[in-house]
């Protein structure tokens, strides 16, 4: 084989399949296939394949995602479109989506998109092709997900408070006992000083988480009360809810994390409790 012919080739077959792909497609014919990352910055013979398809119109977008995406192969690749069916107005375009900071962790080793990032992603497509009704439809979707999620928040945290409730008793009981019987405790005053402040540290908590609760539910009753029976149809109106709810779910961000730390405090006291309670049984058996 000539020398200069051998240096002409196409370096491996990326293109081949994508050409292949092409060729099938009929007037109005689309296709989506993955390809490896490097297609679309290959040089050499590549580089002159690929801009030979971007000149006829047909290709209509590629999406950039991260590796680890699949089980087998822990490479990025590219999702590839075509469109022979594009609009005239737009066969000069391609939409272009860098996705790869775009994910959801599976594994250690895997990754893939959420249900909602993949609706996110496509959402895109859809404007840019023009498709304004799914993409409203899309928003008042999630609308309505947020009027009915929120309406079991009220549940999950009166079953939270409730199993608060019962284990935050028990060190309170066991402080209370031992108060009854001061004269036996001297000995582990530090101890008991330490079960004291943990449950103070609690109760100081879940003053402030109780505030909190009550003017979140608050605020989520009154969202629904505006949204839930009419879901915004205009995109005018759905900015509008958006911005609605943008401090509700800061304040239930800021309600998630005072229950991990009323959690957090409730497990200390109880910890303190037992060991408590375990140098009160050391005592008694020294002294008994």
């Amino acid at each position: 084989m000539n020398p200069r012919e051998k240096k002409k080739q196409v370096s491996n077959g990326n293109y081949f399949w994508i050409s292949y792909f092409y060729s099938y497609l009929n007037k109005t014919g689309r296709a989506g296939f993955v390809m490896s990352s490097q297609a679309s910055s290959a040089g050499h013979g590549e580089k002159d394949v690929r801009r030979k398809l971007v000149e006829t119109g047909d290709v209509d977008a590629l999406i950039s995602i991260r590796s680890n995406f699949f089980y087998t192969r822990t490479v990025p690749c590219e999702l590839w479109f075509f469109d022979k069916g594009k609009p005239e107005e737009m066969r000069d375009k391609v939409l272009m989506i860098d996705a790869r900071n775009v994910y959801r962790k599976v594994t250690r080793k895997v990754y893939d998109f959420s249900p909602e990032q993949l609706k996110n992603i496509t959402a895109i497509v859809w404007l840019y092709r023009g498709l304004t009704e799914k993409f409203l439809s899309l928003v008042k979707e999630y609308v309505a997900a947020i009027c009915a999620e929120s309406a079991d928040v009220a549940a999950k945290l009166e079953a939270f408070d409730k199993a608060r409730t019962e284990i935050a008793e028990r060190p309170r009981k066991f402080a209370g006992a031992l108060e009854a019987k001061k004269e036996t405790i001297d000995a582990g005053a530090e101890s008991l000083e330490i079960l004291r402040a943990s449950i103070a540290e609690a109760n100081d908590a879940v003053v402030l988480y109780d505030a909190d609760r009550v003017a979140t539910l608050a605020e989520i009753e009154s969202y629904r009360e505006e949204y839930a029976a009419w879901l915004p149809e205009a995109n005018e109106v759905q900015h509008e809810a958006r911005l609605a709810f943008e401090p509700t779910a800061e304040r239930i961000k800021g309600l998630v994390k005072q229950l991990d730390m009323i959690y957090k405090l409730t497990v200390r006291a109880v910890g303190a409790g037992a060991t408590w309670s375990n140098f009160s049984v050391t005592v008694t058996k020294c002294t008994g």
